[in-house]
Formats: structure tokens, C-alpha cells, sequence
């Protein structure tokens, strides 16, 4: 009951109930069986493709985390990254998870030209990066995959950004030195501003899911908003990513605001790396479906 009135801000009180405790024996459970499934290999990445807009090529991937339960099957980063946060369990998921890519998206580029290569993005948690191990961590993974530091791209979502932004910046010049790019993620949601951004190492803004979710005309406010990102943010030199485009309108809409590239279901969902065919058979998803 104390943590939850502290996580809710403080200056208030909660009553420990039946329900706070089934809640609480449910965490202990999935975290005790986290720790479990860190030693045994559960968790992979599976991949999500990231399209140029203005021309339907494939130009990387989103690696997210999945977790291959023996019992419950395979779990959604929705059902096992917020109890992972709130222990160091969610820094060994980042790293494995950017482990394991960083190895299959080199090996996929080595079978692509070299004008036609892939870049991934992966995850980091604030606990990640305010751990002082994050640039370590990306320097050994680049190093024992081959991938190069300008194909890797670290997203940090724009909450976990704007905690402590002296700090995050020290983190992100350390990996930004090693060429890695940086992404703020779920842009729009939080308190970060296209102000904050210019004192930031930043490269790329990934505009949250809501600003396009049901998203038909370029008259509707959203579409004014997303409009005014694209306009400031590439005249600060940064790429423009949306998130979660699911239909013909969505893509349709985004595309005529100039947004550099998306990614969704609309092209497909996160799929494991056997059927991942748009990394292995350079697939043109074109600019209609």
C-alpha cells in the first residue's frame, strides 16, 4: 500500500485489500519465474519491419521482446516488462534481446547488398540506462555480432527520457560515440518537448500509436499535430517514425504528412526470425496494399 500511494505520487493514502494482495503474490510469481527463464534462454526477439513511406522499401526492423513460457505459452512484453522493471531483470532482458539481434540482423545484411541494408531498433529501459552498463553493454554487442553501430538504433521511451535529463544525455553521448543512433519513443505521450529534444542526442522521434490510431482525413486535429512534429522535427535534422499503422486510411494519411517511415500490423505483425520473410527475401512492401 505504501509503494502504490508513493508510485501514485504521494500525499495520499491506499488501504491494503484481498485485491492489493493478489496482486502482489501474482507479481512475486512472475518475477520469481523470470528469473527462471533468464537462466534457461526463454526470452528471444522476434521482429517487426520498419518501411520507408515514400517508397514501400523495408529498411529495418524493430526487435521486441517475447517470452516463450512452458506453460502459458508465448508472453507479450505486456505481460512480464513491467514486473521485470522493477528489479535489474529488465536490464538482462535489454541486453539479451540486443544481443540476439544485433547477431540475426548481421547476419541477415550479410546476405543483403550494401546498398540495401538493414537497420535495427531495440529497446532500453530507463533502469538500463541509468545503470552506467549501457554503452558497455552496446559496445560488446556490437562487437561480437559485426554489426555495424550506425545500423543500431536505441529507443527510450519519452517518460523514461525526461526523468533525469542531465543524466540520460551523459548515457546517450556515451552510445551515440560508439555511431549508434537514438530514438525517443511514444513521442507526444509525455512531458518532452521538440525543446527538451534539442539538448538531447537525439535522431530520431517514433510519434505514438494514439496520434494515428483510427487516424482518416488530414483535416482531423490529430493530423494537425502529427503535421506540426513533422514540420519542427525534420527542421532539427530528425527522422520521423510512426508506430502501430494497422490500416489503408492510417498509411494513406501519414504518408501524405511527409513522415519519414512506420511500421505496424497494416505490414505485418512481430514474427520470429524463420518467418521474418522481408528480411531474407528483400520484399518491396510497395505503397499500397
Amino acid at each position: 500500500a505504501m509503494y502504490r500511494a508513493k508510485h501514485a505520487g504521494g500525499g495520499r493514502c491506499e488501504i491494503f485489500d484481498d485485491r492489493m494482495r493478489d496482486q502482489a503474490v501474482q507479481r512475486l510469481s512472475v518475477q520469481r519465474d523470470l528469473a527462471r527463464a533468464l537462466e534457461s534462454g526463454e526470452i528471444h526477439p522476434w521482429y517487426q519491419p520498419i518501411v520507408e513511406l515514400s517508397t514501400g522499401r523495408v529498411t529495418g526492423c524493430e526487435a521486441l521482446a517475447r517470452w516463450d513460457h512452458p506453460t502459458r505459452g508465448t508472453l507479450l512484453p505486456a505481460d512480464f516488462l513491467e514486473h521485470a522493471d522493477e528489479t535489474d531483470a529488465i536490464i538482462r532482458i535489454d541486453t539479451i534481446v540486443m544481443d540476439a539481434a544485433s547477431r540475426q540482423v548481421a547476419e541477415w545484411n550479410r546476405a543483403r547488398p550494401a546498398s540495401d541494408q538493414l537497420c535495427l531498433s531495440v529497446n532500453v529501459s530507463a533502469r538500463h540506462v541509468l545503470s552506467d552498463r549501457l554503452a558497455e553493454h552496446v559496445a560488446r554487442a556490437l562487437e561480437a555480432s559485426g554489426l555495424p553501430g550506425s545500423a543500431l538504433c536505441l529507443d527510450m521511451s519519452e517518460h523514461a527520457i525526461m526523468d533525469d535529463v542531465e543524466i540520460n544525455r551523459q548515457a546517450l553521448v556515451q552510445v551515440r560515440d560508439l555511431g549508434v543512433q537514438v530514438a525517443v519513443d511514444d513521442f507526444g505521450t509525455g512531458s518532452a518537448s521538440l525543446a527538451h529534444m534539442s539538448r538531447l542526442p537525439v535522431d530520431l522521434l517514433k510519434i505514438d500509436r494514439s496520434f494515428v490510431r483510427g487516424l482518416v482525413d488530414t483535416r482531423e486535429p490529430r493530423a494537425a499535430l502529427v503535421r506540426a512534429i513533422e514540420t519542427l522535427g525534420h527542421a532539427m535534422g530528425l527522422r520521423l517514425v510512426v508506430e502501430a499503422v494497422e490500416t489503408q486510411q492510417e498509411y494513406e494519411v501519414v504518408r501524405s504528412l511527409g513522415i519519414d517511415e512506420a511500421q505496424g500490423f497494416f505490414w505485418g505483425p512481430p514474427t520470429p526470425p524463420d518467418e521474418a520473410v522481408w528480411a531474407t527475401e528483400h520484399l518491396d512492401l510497395g505503397v499500397s496494399r
